[in-house]
């Protein structure tokens, strides 16, 4: 019996491996599953269930469908130090308590059914097609999830890649 991860990965190939890289974003039925996420008019997209607002561009990029600048790319403990700075310097929207997210939050962003990236455009516009640092460290590696197929996994610190930062939303008040 093949595991759900081997069918998977088989489609994601079958996938990739049928379309030109410049094609842009496939998915198997042909349009993203809805995500739960929704879009606001700072530049963020709110996760309401997980209680999580997330930058809609990587860091770097900017524009209302992220179309301006090019990713930075930081290594991987760079990225924790870059967090700070930019909350000192002012962060986005007011706030201050922007951070890397954790694996499993990043994984929610991905979008099952779709590769090249695996994310959804409505909510993520001209999202890169790269490996995205969670802040998940352990020594000399960092996890990471591959947007170009949703593939999580480690890698070297010392590797260069985009960020994507998130913040916890506060609790709603109780009457």
């Amino acid at each position: 019996m093949i595991s759900f991860s081997t069918r998977r990965l088989a489609l994601l190939a079958l996938l990739v491996a049928a379309v030109p890289a410049a094609a842009g974003q496939l998915c198997r039925d042909g349009r993203p599953a809805p995500s739960g996420l929704v879009v606001r008019g700072d530049g963020s997209v709110v996760d309401t269930q997980r209680r999580l607002q997330w930058q809609r561009c990587v860091v770097g990029v900017s524009g209302p469908r992220c179309e301006r600048d090019q990713a930075e790319r930081f290594p991987a403990l760079q990225a924790l130090d870059f967090v700070t700075t930019y909350n000192r310097g002012g962060g986005q929207g007011g706030h201050r308590d922007w951070r890397l997210p954790t694996l499993a939050e990043l994984r929610s962003l991905v979008a099952a059914d779709c590769v090249n990236p695996a994310t959804d455009l409505k909510l993520f516009p001209n999202a890169p097609q790269a490996q995205l640092w969670s802040r998940d460290v352990d020594g000399g590696v960092a996890a990471y999830v591959d947007f170009r197929d949703g593939y999580a996994a480690r890698d070297d610190i010392n590797l260069a890649n985009p960020i994507r930062l998130v913040r916890d939303l506060p609790a709603p008040r109780r009457r």
